[in-house]
């Protein structure tokens, strides 16, 4: 995802995502659907963009290296 901060920089971002085991959950692994998939990566995408944008170079990556 490609994302253009307030001072101009053009920032590609890369993301990943991990599911995780419910409580009591007997089976070892655990995968989203499809429709989970793509509803969390809009979302993940939303808030890249955002954060983005309302940020400059050197604030985005103070965000993203506290986090």
């Amino acid at each position: 995802m490609q994302a253009k901060t307030s001072d101009g920089y053009l920032v590609r971002l890369f993301s990943i995502a991990f599911t995780r085991r419910q409580n009591k959950q007997v089976k070892a692994t655990a995968y989203a659907k499809a429709s989970q998939i793509k509803n969390i990566r809009q979302k993940m995408m939303e808030i890249m963009v955002n954060e983005c944008q309302k940020s400059s170079l050197k604030d985005l990556f103070k965000k993203l290296l506290s986090e």
